[in-house]
């Protein structure tokens, strides 16, 4: 199928395995799914190196109350052969955390932690979804499932933390950071509660370090790899875009 898309888009005739450079000019990826029975969600779990068609990895890293997508990034981050990482289906906003009982569904907060721990950990994108908008319900088809139809479910409190982020990455020109978890000499020594799971990532070059609380939480920071003369501190919320002091999640900013 890649060497058939290769064709039609290209006009040349690829091998899977070779024409390295050619592949480059067309991007195809594999749509990996999570295998509850081994963890496996990355498109790297069905393919190896020698498809050279691959040019960047997705992850379904998966709906539940349980996956770690900060830890599945940075599986695929510190490959020996590095290729970009996108987070391409994490829980979506109001699906079913179980399947087929539903006893919960997933919130808004579960929806923004995965996204801010997925791109602090390496991921070069993530994927927002709501369980209404991706299979277009419409005001006839809402269940007890989908109590919303599409057009209620486009201005969701989860589609508006998702616009923030993107404000946010924008600003900070995330790209340019790397993922830093050796700064948090707390969360090192103890992160065996997924809620309290806090994920750093750092600009040495602008002396910028983020770090994402998803709790109230206390952490000791080790600063020293900012190399700045000033150390300022701003509290940003990821729930409004605000910068003041509350509860809840937190994103601080350290140069």
């Amino acid at each position: 199928m890649a060497e058939g898309l290769a064709k039609g888009v290209l006009g040349k005739d690829l091998a899977y395995n070779q024409n390295e450079e050619d592949w480059k000019e067309i991007l195809i990826i594999y749509h990996s799914c999570y295998e509850q029975e081994t963890g496996e969600c990355s498109s790297m779990s069905y393919w190896s190196d020698e498809e050279k068609w691959i040019q960047f990895i997705m992850l379904q890293s998966g709906h539940g109350l349980t996956p770690k997508n900060y830890e599945m990034v940075k599986k695929e981050y510190d490959r020996d052969h590095v290729m970009p990482v996108w987070d391409g289906e994490p829980a979506y906003e109001d699906m079913p955390t179980s399947w087929p009982v539903i006893e919960t569904f997933h919130g808004t907060d579960i929806v923004r932690k995965r996204a801010y721990w997925s791109l602090f950990a390496g991921s070069f994108g993530h994927t927002y979804g709501h369980c209404t908008v991706w299979c277009s319900i419409s005001e006839k088809e809402k269940n007890q499932i989908n109590v919303h139809d599409w057009y209620e479910a486009i201005h969701s409190e989860g589609a508006k933390n998702i616009k923030i982020l993107r404000d946010f990455l924008e600003t900070m020109k995330l790209e340019r950071f790397t993922p830093c978890q050796n700064v948090l000499l707390v969360q090192e020594a103890n992160d065996d509660v997924l809620d309290e799971h806090r994920q750093a990532c750092i600009d040495a070059e602008d002396g910028i370090m983020c770090v994402y609380f998803p709790q109230t939480k206390e952490e000791n920071i080790d600063v020293s790899g900012l190399q700045a003369s000033e150390l300022k501190m701003l509290w940003f919320n990821p729930r409004d875009g605000k910068s003041y002091r509350s509860n809840g999640d937190w994103i601080m900013i350290s140069k």
